[in-house]
């Protein structure tokens, strides 16, 4: 339960689906800052599990860039070679970074 402390949800604590319920939180808040850059045409460099956070945050801040036109398949990093971080994969990139947690937090419990 200590995780659910640092995530700053105390009430969760004495619930049976605490970790379940701090996952919809999280899970939450990161589809609210994803949609959020998809409405102002926002393209982060790189949308994964080492740049995202529980606090529905990114933590690398550039480089980045605003689509001037609706190129959906522009990627603002030039390592990218294949398009894994294009701006029309920023959902799916994000969702497959809340699989990876909710893995964890299973696995972490069980």
């Amino acid at each position: 339960m200590d995780q659910i402390k640092r995530y700053k949800a105390a009430e969760l604590i004495d619930k049976d689906d605490a970790y379940c319920l701090m996952f919809e939180e999280i899970e939450k808040g990161t589809a609210a800052l994803l949609t959020h850059w998809q409405s102002i045409s926002f393209n982060h460099i790189i949308v994964s599990t080492d740049n995202m956070s529980i606090a529905s945050l990114t933590i690398d801040n550039g480089p980045h860039a605003f689509l001037d036109s609706n190129n959906f398949n522009h990627i603002c990093n030039h390592t990218d070679r294949d398009g894994r971080y294009v701006f029309a994969n920023h959902s799916s990139v994000a969702n497959w970074s809340l699989a990876m947690l909710a893995r964890d937090i299973y696995t972490a419990k069980y």
